[in-house]
C-alpha cells in the first residue's frame, strides 16, 4: 500500500500554504492602506463604510460560485488565477 502523505507532499503542502498566508496577508495589508487613505483624505465615515462594504462585497457574493468552481477545476490553476489578478489590480491601485 502506498503512503499518502510523505515528506515531498509535507513539503509542497507547506509552500502552497505559506505562499497563501502571504498572499492573504497582503491583501489585507493593501485593504488596510486603501481605507486608511480614504480615512486622511476624506475624514468621512460614509467613504470608509463604502470602502469596506467594497472589499467585503467581491467575496460575500464569489464564494458561492468559487466552491462550485472548485470542485470542478484544477485548484492550483485557480489559486494562480487569482493571485496573479490581485497581484495586478494591486499593482494598479499602487500607480
Amino acid at each position: 500500500m502506498e503512503e499518502i502523505a510523505n515528506q515531498k507532499t509535507f513539503r509542497n503542502y507547506l509552500m502552497l500554504w505559506s505562499g497563501q498566508l502571504f498572499s492573504l496577508l497582503g491583501s489585507m495589508v493593501v485593504h488596510f492602506i486603501i481605507t486608511w487613505w480614504i480615512q486622511e483624505k476624506t475624514n468621512n465615515p460614509i467613504f470608509l463604510a463604502i470602502a469596506s462594504l467594497m472589499y467585503f462585497f467581491p467575496m460575500l457574493i464569489a464564494t458561492p460560485i468559487a466552491g462550485v468552481l472548485s470542485d470542478r477545476i484544477n485548484r492550483k490553476k485557480i489559486i494562480l488565477v487569482v493571485d496573479s489578478l490581485q497581484t495586478v489590480a494591486t499593482f494598479i491601485l499602487i500607480m
